[in-house]
């Protein structure tokens, strides 16, 4: 307890503060009401002419503390005082006896504890004081609602009254935040423990028909988990600690949660829905990387007594669409619910399909290769990497030959009874990812060790084990396509002849358009996978596929880019590039990689830059979902790396991969400038080459050949 006035810690039962002579009484202490002006990030995330974000103040509302379990009340009438005690004594009594039955607090059909570790997007982006407020600001029926959220893991919190440097855990009521307790030993928010203690706060204090959890911050799906705690960087939860953390809780298969969310990216997974199911009766996860804002909790205004689970999870994923469909410049988002009581189904066809392809793997694995090397993969962080190997598992079952059509059917069927809302602007997405390593080859082994901790299906562990074997085993193929004839056609079609042999073991293929120097060089400029394979012919059009920039003296470059994913009404790419300033305070200059977004709808045809964000991962591959404000720095360099590809004599050269100039050009982001996509300029001569890979993901080059388009 403390004083309302100096903050003096007090005795439970002090009637005077011995510091400044106040007495206490019935009133609720209020938090301090210093009003935090703050950059408003949220507005300018996705922006694509990156305005400084307007300042708006924190709407701090009162709030009271309180002791762990109840507020006693303190009365000056000695009667009412001797009655309080009386009662007291009761309470202890009945306490000692009946201490396995007694609840605490008895009101609301639902409890919904949110455990909230801060991390760099609190830090850094104030995403938890965005999300507080929202809740704090909703019309929410407290008489049908309870809110509990612990805190921690992030080294500043932007909320008076939170403390960076402790755990914290709060009820939100009708006067704001208000502390229930505060932790004195901080310990890691990963460790599981902490999450068991909400779990039981929630049930042995909280007395309602429901109770339901919120996973707040990262995520990065089943292999490498949820959470990143800034005071323990090398660490995440691993879906096994969740196991634990739940398994120790009050809630298990006699005692399900109402509901798992996942306010964090990429946990939408047939794992991660397989260990839920038997704590929890829905789940609502992404199977994308959520844009920075997260969810909306503003359909907390929404919930009521009266509202049925499924409605509860359409409600959010409601407010999650037309929060993000309503942003001109965000694009790439998926959220669903999941009946978990339908997983068992999808796990049974799931072990059917993959022990037919398991039993055909020797004869089958390029055409499985292929069917993984096509489908709708998520985590995508460069021009090469899906770190997190997760793909669709309905867009795989699709893809697969069609003498595996009775499994696929199947398994869509179970799918279909398991995602029974989803809303999203991508295509090929369809509610549920599994683990399919196929890019992330370097880290298979591993992987797979870790996989091992969570079982789902043991046909399909077996199946990828396999296949990983066969993926990373003994080189099957060893192409050369220098004599492959390459053509180009007027209309900016490219086309290859690939032999038979290759046809055999082909898994993918993208291409790659150079703009040619004075000097002699190739620059690189675009880099696509929008490619047709028929018969024995692979093509593609090179038309209006290059993006350029434009200082504010009129210097013009095409730059470096990659297709990086296909929405309903647009296509997203990447540009590699570098943010630059010079620091006073610091006395030093930073640099930092960076990528830009560059997004082409039907609305902007010349596209623009809807966000920049750092180009490797931290924390053991937790993606940032905040993207860089630009105007923090002062130069933006985007960047061409330029080979030489034809030598002296006229001849290609297939080590030209190899070795490279960078080059590039740089924009002063205090000064205007522009980056859109643009035809390619017929006065200059391009170039086309194909990289086609085998369904071991070896790549091999083709002959490059000038591009027709004058």
């Amino acid at each position: 307890m403390v004083c309302c006035n100096c903050n003096s810690e007090l005795d439970n039962n002090a009637l005077v503060c011995n510091n400044c002579g106040t007495e206490i009484n019935s009133k609720p202490c209020s938090f301090k009401s210093e009003e935090i002006e703050k950059a408003d990030v949220f507005s300018k995330t996705f922006s694509g002419n990156f305005v400084p974000g307007k300042v708006e103040k924190f709407k701090q509302k009162n709030g009271s503390y309180r002791s762990k379990y109840s507020d006693y009340e303190k009365s000056k009438k000695p009667i009412v005082i001797f009655a309080i005690f009386l009662l007291l004594f009761a309470s202890i009594f009945l306490y000692i006896f009946f201490k396995d039955k007694i609840i605490y607090t008895s009101k609301g059909k639902r409890t919904i504890m949110i455990y909230m570790i801060g991390s760099d997007l609190e830090s850094k982006y104030l995403a938890a004081t965005k999300d507080l407020n929202e809740i704090i600001d909703a019309s929410i029926n407290y008489d049908d609602i309870n809110i509990l959220v612990y805190t921690g893991g992030a080294k500043k919190w932007h909320i008076d009254g939170i403390p960076n440097d402790k755990h914290a855990l709060f009820e939100i009521n009708s006067n704001g935040l208000k502390k229930i307790e505060e932790f004195d030993v901080q310990t890691n928010m990963l460790d599981y423990e902490n999450l068991t203690y909400l779990l039981k706060y929630g049930f042995e204090n909280y007395e309602t028909e429901f109770y339901d959890l919120i996973f707040w911050d990262h995520g990065a799906g089943p292999i490498y988990g949820y959470g990143y705690d800034e005071y323990y960087k090398i660490d995440t939860m691993s879906l096994d600690e969740i196991k634990k953390g739940l398994e120790a809780s009050p809630f298990n298969s006699k005692n399900k949660l109402e509901l798992i969310g996942f306010d964090a990216c990429l946990m939408s997974s047939v794992e991660i829905a397989s260990v839920m199911s038997n704590y929890s009766d829905y789940m609502v996860a992404s199977q994308e990387f959520e844009p920075g804002n997260g969810w909306d909790y503003g359909f907390l205004s929404h919930i009521n007594r009266k509202t049925s689970t499924v409605d509860f999870g359409k409600v959010i994923i409601d407010y999650f669409d037309n929060y993000y469909s309503s942003k001109e410049y965000i694009k790439g988002y998926s959220l669903s619910l999941l009946r978990l009581n339908k997983i068992n189904n999808l796990n049974s066809n799931i072990s059917d399909l993959f022990t037919n392809l398991d039993s055909n793997l020797t004869v089958s694995f390029p055409s499985i290769s292929r069917s993984r090397s096509v489908s709708k993969s998520f985590g995508r962080l460069s021009s090469e990497k899906y770190y997190y190997d997760l793909v669709d598992l309905v867009d795989f079952a699709s893809k697969l030959p069609k003498e595996y059509e009775e499994y696929t059917n199947n398994l869509k069927s179970s799918v279909s009874d398991l995602v029974i809302y989803q809303k999203t602007d991508l295509v090929d997405v369809n509610g549920i990812s599994i683990y399919f390593p196929y890019e992330n080859r370097q880290e298979i082994k591993s992987n797979l060790k870790i996989y091992e901790s969570f079982i789902y299906s043991r046909p399909y562990y077996e199946f990828l084990s396999k296949f990983a074997n066969k993926l990373t085993g003994e080189r099957i193929s060893n192409w050369n396509l220098n004599d492959n004839k390459i053509e180009s056609l007027k209309n900016g079609e490219i086309n290859i002849s690939l032999s038979d042999d290759i046809i055999k073991n082909y898994s993918s293929a993208d291409y790659i358009i150079f703009e040619k120097t004075n000097d002699n060089y190739y620059i690189p400029i675009f880099n696509g996978n929008d490619v047709v394979l028929n018969g024995n012919k692979l093509s593609t059009k090179t038309s209006k596929k290059a993006i350029v920039a434009l200082d504010d003296e009129g210097n013009k470059l095409f730059v470096t880019s990659f297709l990086s994913s296909k929405g309903k009404n647009y296509i997203k790419y990447n540009i590699a590039g570098t943010l630059s300033k010079w620091d006073s305070k610091k006395f030093d200059f930073e640099i930092i990689p960076v990528y830009l977004e560059f997004v082409v709808d039907n609305e902007h045809e010349d596209g623009y830059v809807s966000n920049v964000f750092p180009m490797d991962v931290n924390n053991n591959y937790t993606y940032s979902k905040f993207d860089i404000n630009v105007n923090d720095w002062d130069i933006l360099s985007l960047l061409n790396f330029k080979y030489n590809i034809i030598d002296s004599n006229g001849n290609y050269t297939s080590s030209w991969i190899n070795s490279g100039i960078v080059q590039g050009i740089e924009l002063d982001v205090n000064k205007d400038y522009i980056i859109k996509f643009a035809d390619l300029d017929v006065s200059k001569d391009y170039y086309c080459l194909f990289r086609v890979r085998d369904s071991q993901g070896n790549v091999y080059l083709s002959k490059i050949v000038e591009i027709n388009n004058k």
